[in-house]
C-alpha cells in the first residue's frame, strides 16, 4: 500500500522542494561566503513555504486542469485561472492567457512573507534569545508540514497542451513585456541598494530587530505599528549574522518589486496586457513608493499585500466555480490581515474587499431570483405567485454550496482574526498601547479636528520624489480617467462632462489654492469632490474592474487627503490604483490613435511614448541611483535644468530612500580599530545614523576630544545653534577628513591639547565602510548582552588608565569587541593588542603574538571581559601569569584590569589596585603606587593615589599621607588638597579619576626599621576624618597601604 501511495502521490515537485530546503539549510550554516547564506535565507523565507501552500490550495495552477474543467478551446472553465464574469475590453491577449507560473510565484511570495513572519513571531514568543538554528528549525518544521499536506493533495490528471486565442506570437510578445517590466522595476529598486547608510527610521527598525534577537520580549509593542518590519529584519539579520545595508533592505525591496508585478497582473486580468504593462511601468518609477522600497521599512510589504488581497478578491469575485472562489477568498482574507498586521495603512481597503464580497453573493442571489421567476413564468404563463426568499434558497441553492460559502466565510474571518489577534491582543494589554493609541488618534488622525486638506502636501512631496512632468501627467490621467468613467457610466452625457469639470476644478483649487476652500482655518475642499463622487457611485455602466480601481483609489484619496491630519508620505497607498487608472487612459488613447492612423503616425506615437517615459525615468535615475552628485541629498544645489521645479527647498523634514553617504560608517570603523580615541560631539542636532554606526556616549566631564563636523548637517540646515567651523577651529585642529566621492563629508577636528600638528589624513569612505561590515556582527551584540556589558565600566577603565598607565606600556584585550567600546572613552596612547585575532583560537599563533608584545613592552595591561567566550581555556591570561610578573588586578564592574611587569617590579614603583574601597559615599580609592620601598634617612618616599568621584562632591576635603612605624608613631607626612591644592574635591566631576602625587621627606633621625603608609581624607575646618568602607563594611577612618617601607 505504501508503494502504491508513493507512486500515486509523490511528485517531482515534492522532491525538488525537499532538495531546496536541504540546500538552503546547508548554505545558511556553511562558513563560506555570506552571500550564499543570504540567498538561502531568501529562498527559505520569501518563497518556499508559500510555494507549498499555493501548491496545496491550487494543485493544478502550474499545469493543465482535468479535462472536465476545460472548455472547448482548451482554457480552464471553472477552476484554474479563468475569469468568466469579466474579460479585457482590448484587443490584446485575453485575461485567461496570463502565465500560471507568474500568478503562482506572486501568490507564493505573499504567502511566504505571511507564514515566515508568523514563524519568527512564534520563535520570538519563546523565552530567551533567537538563534539562527531556532529560526531555521521553525521554518523547516513549517515547510515539512506543508510538504506533508501537499503529499495528500490529489494531483491533476495530465492533459495535452493546447494553445489558446492569440497564438504563440502573442504569447512571445507578452513575455517580452513582462521581461521589460521586470528589468525596469528591478533596476530602480535593487541597483545601488546598499550604497546609503541606514537613515532615520531604518535605525529604529534595525535596533528593534537587535532587541528581538537578544530576547527582549516587549520590543515589538514599542514601535507604534505592526511587528512585521521588525520580524522580517530579525530573520535576515540572523541569516547573515550582521547588519549589512543591502541584505536588510532586500526583503522589503523584493516585496515592493513583486508588488509592481502584481499590479501588472491586476491590470492584465481586468483590462488586458496593454493596461497591465503601462500600469506596471508607471508604478515602477513612482518616487514615493520607490523611496520606501529602498529602505528597511514596512511599506514594501504593505504594497505587496494590498495588491495581492485586491487581486485575490477580484479573482474570488470573478470565478464561477465555488471551490476555487473559496480558495481565493481565504487567501485574500489572509493577505489583508497580514497587511494590517504590517501597518494600519492596509485598513481602508477593507471597504473595497467587503463590497466585492457582497457584490458577488448579491449577484448570486439576484440570479437565483431571476431563474425562479423565469421558470414559474414558463410553467404557468405568469399567473403563479412569486416565491419567498427562503423558498428560493431552499429550492434553487445547492445545500452543500450554501454551507460551503458560510464555512469559507467563517474560516476566512477566523484566520484573519487569528493573524491579527496573535499580536494585537497582547498589544492591547501592554502599557504602551495607550501611548500608541493617543499618538495615532491625536498626532496622526487628529480625531475631532478635521476635515483637512492635504492635497497640496501630496503634490509637493510628489513633485520632489518624482518630477513636475510626472505629477502633471498623472493629474491629467486622473482627470481623464474620472471623465471617462462618468461619461461611460452616466446616461446623461452633459451632466457627466459637468461633473468631470467640477472634479478638475476641485483638484486645481485644493492643490494650488487651499486657502480658497477654507473657512476659519477649517478646510472644506472635500465638498468640491462630492458631485463627481456621487456621479461615480451612480455610474451603472462601469465594469467590475473599473469600479474596483476607482474605489481603491478614492478610498485612500479621501482618507489621506481629507481625514488624516498628518499623512506624511502615506500617499504611496493610492499610487498603485492611480497607475492602473492611468494605464486605462493611456491604453485607450494609444489604441485609438493606432487604429485611426497610418504607419507613420503609429511610429510617431510609439516614439513619443518612449521619449516621454525616458524623460520621466531619467529623473528617477538622477534621484535614486546617481551618486555623484547626490541630487536629493544636496537639493537644491544640483538642480537639473531639464527638470523644472517650483521648489527651492526639500518639502517636509525628511529625505527617504535616497543615495546618501554621510561618512558616519567610516567614522565608526575608525573607532572600532582605535584610530580615534576619546569622546566626540558634532554639529548635527540629532543623528540616528551617527548613533547607530558609533555609540550613544555617556556624558563626559571634559570637553570631547573630537568634533565631527558633518557637511550634510550643514547643508541641510541641521547645525546645532551657534556651531560653525570658525567656532570649532578656535579649540580644535583639523586632523582628518572622511571622503565620499572625493568630497569631504565629515571633518574630524581634535582638541588642541591632543593634536600633534600633523597634516590631516583623508579616509576614503568606500574603503573603510566595507571593513566596518566585517567588524560589526551580531556576535558582538550577543556578547554584550550575555556578559552584561556596561559602558560605565569601560569609561571607568579608560579614566583610570589615562591617570595611571605607564608610558611605553601596552594593552592586551582578550575580546576584540572591547576595542570598539573602550576607544570612545580612552584618550591615551597605549597601543591595543586584541587577542585572539581569530576564532577558534590558534594556540601557537596567539603565543607568538604574546611573545612579540612582551619583547616590545616592559609593562602590559590585560583587560579581560567575556573570557569564557573569547578564550574559554584561559590561554592568554595563563600564559601571561606564567611568563610575566602579575603585580595586581582590579574589577571595574564586569571588566577586570590586570597589571603585568617585566623586569622585576622591585626595581621601580608598582601600582596596587584596590577593590571597592571608599571614603565616605562619594570618593573611591582605586589604586596607589609607591616608589621608594628601600630608603635612607633624609630620603623621600614618592606616593601616587588614584581617586575616583562616584558622584558630585559637596565638601572640600584635605588628603593626609603619613609614614608611621609599628607603634603608629608619625615620622613623615604631607597633607594638602588633591594635586597640591590645584584640583580640590569640590571641582571633581562624577566618574573622574584623579592622579594625586605626594613626596614624603624622611627626617635625618628616623631609626632603621619597617614603616607603613596610611592615607585618608578629612574636613579641614573641623579636622573630622572621612569613614572608610570596604564594600558595605566600615573599617575605620584611614587606609593602611600594603607594602612596608624599609629604612636602612
Amino acid at each position: 500500500m505504501l508503494k502504491v501511495l508513493l507512486e500515486t502521490r509523490l511528485k517531482r515537485s515534492h522532491l525538488a522542494s525537499l532538495a531546496v530546503l536541504i540546500l538552503s539549510n546547508m548554505v545558511l550554516f556553511w562558513t563560506g561566503p555570506l552571500y550564499l547564506g543570504f540567498l538561502g535565507g531568501v529562498v527559505l523565507f520569501c518563497f518556499l513555504p508559500g510555494w507549498l501552500l499555493i501548491d496545496c490550495l491550487f494543485p493544478w495552477i502550474t499545469g493543465n486542469p482535468p479535462a472536465k474543467l476545460r472548455d472547448r478551446d482548451g482554457w480552464p472553465r471553472g477552476r484554474g485561472l479563468a475569469v468568466t464574469s469579466s474579460s479585457p475590453d482590448s484587443g490584446s491577449l485575453p485575461a485567461d492567457s496570463v502565465p500560471p507560473l507568474l500568478e503562482k510565484v506572486l501568490l507564493s511570495a505573499g504567502a511566504s512573507y505571511l507564514l515566515s513572519s508568523l514563524s519568527v513571531f512564534a520563535v520570538h514568543a519563546l523565552p530567551g534569545e533567537i538563534t539562527l538554528g531556532l529560526l531555521c528549525l521553525a521554518l523547516d518544521v513549517l515547510v515539512l508540514f506543508l510538504l506533508l499536506v501537499s503529499f495528500f493533495v490529489p494531483p491533476p490528471s495530465p492533459q495535452p497542451e493546447t494553445v489558446g486565442v492569440g497564438g504563440d506570437s502573442l504569447l512571445f510578445r507578452e513575455m517580452l513585456l513582462v521581461i521589460l517590466l521586470v528589468m525596469v522595476a528591478g533596476f530602480f529598486r535593487f541597483f545601488y541598494l546598499g550604497y546609503s547608510e541606514f537613515q532615520g527610521d531604518e535605525v529604529g527598525v534595525v535596533s528593534a530587530a537587535v532587541e528581538a534577537i537578544l530576547g527582549h520580549d516587549d520590543v515589538l509593542f514599542l514601535q507604534r505599528k505592526g511587528p512585521v518590519e521588525t520580524l522580517v529584519t530579525t530573520a535576515f539579520a540572523l541569516f547573515t549574522q550582521g547588519f549589512d545595508e543591502f541584505t536588510l533592505r532586500f526583503p522589503f525591496t523584493l516585496a515592493s518589486f513583486l508588488g509592481v508585478i502584481t499590479i501588472y497582473l491586476i491590470g492584465r486580468r481586468m483590462f488586458g496586457s496593454g493596461v497591465g504593462f503601462i500600469a506596471g511601468m508607471l508604478f515602477a518609477i513612482e518616487g514615493i513608493t520607490l523611496a520606501f522600497s529602498r529602505m528597511v521599512q514596512y511599506q514594501g510589504v504593505v504594497v505587496l499585500m494590498l495588491a495581492l488581497c485586491v487581486y485575490c478578491f477580484y479573482r474570488f469575485h470573478g470565478v464561477v466555480d465555488s471551490g476555487l472562489a473559496h480558495r481565493y477568498q481565504f487567501l485574500g482574507a489572509a493577505f489583508f490581515a497580514f497587511g494590517l498586521l504590517t501597518h494600519y495603512d492596509v485598513g481602508p481597503v477593507a471597504l473595497l474587499l467587503a463590497l466585492l464580497y457582497l457584490s458577488k453573493y448579491g449577484l448570486k442571489f439576484r440570479r437565483l431570483c431571476h431563474s425562479e421567476r423565469s421558470e414559474e413564468s414558463r410553467s404557468s404563463y405568469g399567473k403563479a405567485p412569486l416565491l419567498t426568499r427562503n423558498e428560493i434558497l431552499r429550492r434553487f441553492a445547492p445545500q452543500n454550496d450554501t454551507r460551503g460559502d458560510a464555512l469559507t466565510l467563517l474560516s476566512s474571518l477566523a484566520v484573519a482574526a487569528a493573524i491579527l489577534l496573535v499580536f494585537y491582543l497582547p498589544f492591547i494589554l501592554h502599557p504602551h498601547f495607550n501611548e500608541t493609541g493617543f499618538y495615532v488618534a491625536q498626532s496622526r488622525l487628529g480625531i475631532g479636528q478635521g476635515p483637512y486638506n492635504n492635497l497640496g502636501t501630496f503634490v509637493s512631496y510628489s513633485i520632489f520624489y518624482n518630477s513636475t512632468y510626472y505629477v502633471a501627467l498623472m493629474m491629467v490621467l486622473l482627470a481623464l480617467g474620472v471623465t471617462g468613467a462618468l461619461v461611460k457610466g452616466l446616461f446623461h452625457k452633459p451632466l457627466a462632462y459637468l461633473l468631470s469639470a467640477s472634479f478638475a476644478v476641485a483638484l486645481f483649487l485644493s492643490a494650488l489654492f487651499p486657502s480658497m476652500v477654507s473657512v476659519d482655518q477649517v478646510s472644506y475642499a472635500f465638498v468640491l469632490f462630492l458631485p463627481a463622487a456621487i456621479g461615480l457611485v451612480l455610474s451603472r455602466q462601469l465594469k467590475a474592474g473599473e469600479r474596483i480601481i476607482l474605489l481603491w483609489f478614492f478610498v485612500y484619496f479621501v482618507v489621506y487627503c481629507f481625514v488624516v491630519r498628518e499623512p506624511g508620505l502615506h500617499f504611496y497607498t493610492l499610487s498603485a490604483a492611480w497607475a492602473i487608472l492611468g494605464g486605462i487612459v493611456l491604453d485607450k488613447s494609444c489604441r485609438y490613435l493606432l487604429s485611426h492612423s497610418g504607419p507613420l503616425v503609429r511610429g510617431g506615437v510609439g516614439l513619443v511614448c518612449l521619449l516621454l517615459y525616458t524623460l520621466l525615468a531619467c529623473y528617477t535615475y538622477i534621484f535614486f541611483i546617481q551618486t555623484d552628485p547626490e541630487y536629493a541629498n544636496t537639493f537644491p544645489a544640483n538642480k537639473v535644468v531639464l527638470y523644472w521645479t517650483p521648489q527651492v527647498a526639500v518639502p517636509g523634514s525628511g529625505r527617504f530612500g535616497i543615495p546618501r553617504r554621510s561618512g558616519w560608517k567610516a567614522v565608526g570603523y575608525l573607532y572600532q580599530t582605535g584610530v580615534l580615541r576619546g569622546g566626540y560631539t558634532t554639529n548635527a542636532r540629532k543623528s540616528k545614523t551617527l548613533e547607530w554606526y558609533t555609540r550613544t556616549l555617556l556624558p563626559e566631564f571634559e570637553m570631547p576630544r573630537y568634533f565631527l563636523y558633518s557637511a550634510d548637517a550643514e547643508r541641510a540646515g541641521r547645525n546645532r545653534a551657534g556651531v560653525s567651523k570658525e567656532v570649532v577651529e578656535e579649540y580644535y585642529n583639523l586632523v582628518g577628513r572622511v571622503m565620499v566621492q572625493d568630497k569631504p563629508k565629515v571633518l574630524i577636528y581634535e582638541d588642541k591639547r591632543f593634536a600633534r600638528g600633523e597634516p590631516p589624513v583623508d579616509y576614503r569612505s568606500e574603503e573603510y565602510e566595507s571593513r566596518y561590515d566585517g567588524l560589526a556582527s551580531l556576535a558582538g551584540y550577543r556578547l554584550w548582552e550575555e556578559y552584561n556589558g556596561d559602558d560605565r565600566d569601560f569609561q571607568a577603565v579608560a579614566r583610570f588608565l589615562e591617570a595611571s598607565a605607564h608610558p611605553g606600556g601596552g594593552l592586551v584585550l582578550n575580546a576584540p569587541q572591547q576595542v570598539g567600546i573602550l576607544s570612545y572613552y580612552y584618550r591615551g596612547d597605549l597601543p591595543y593588542y586584541s587577542l585572539p585575532q581569530r576564532q577558534p583560537l590558534d594556540e601557537s599563533e596567539t603565543t607568538a603574538e604574546l611573545e612579540a608584545i612582551l619583547a616590545e613592552h616592559d609593562v602590559v595591561y590585560g583587560l579581560f571581559w567575556a573570557a569564557e567566550e573569547s578564550d574559554p581555556h584561559g590561554l592568554i591570561e595563563g600564559w601571561l601569569d606564567q611568563h610575566v610578573h602579575k603585580g595586581t588586578e582590579r574589577w571595574f564592574g564586569n571588566v577586570r584590569l590586570a597589571l603585568y611587569t617585566s623586569p622585576p617590579v622591585e626595581a621601580r614603583g608598582e601600582v596596587h589596585y584596590l577593590q571597592d574601597l571608599r571614603l565616605g559615599k562619594e570618593i573611591e580609592l582605586l589604586a596607589y603606587e609607591v616608589d621608594g620601598l628601600l630608603v635612607e634617612p633624609s630620603g623621600t618616599v614618592d606616593l601616587t593615589l588614584y581617586w575616583a568621584a562616584r558622584s558630585e562632591i559637596e565638601e572640600d576635603y584635605t588628603v593626609f599621607t603619613h609614614l608611621i612605624d609599628v607603634e603608629d608613631r608619625l615620622w613623615a607626612q604631607q597633607d594638602n588638597q588633591p594635586q597640591k591644592g590645584e584640583h580640590p574635591t569640590l571641582g571633581w566631576r562624577e566618574g573622574e579619576v584623579v592622579a594625586d602625587r605626594y613626596h614624603l621627606l624622611l627626617p635625618d633621625d628616623i631609626p632603621a626599621g619597617q614603616y607603613r603608609l596610611e592615607v585618608g581624607m578629612y574636613q579641614w575646618q573641623m579636622g573630622e576624618r572621612l569613614s572608610v568602607f570596604q564594600g558595605d563594611r566600615e573599617i575605620g577612618n584611614r587606609v593602611l597601604l600594603a607594602p612596608e617601607i624599609t629604612v636602612e
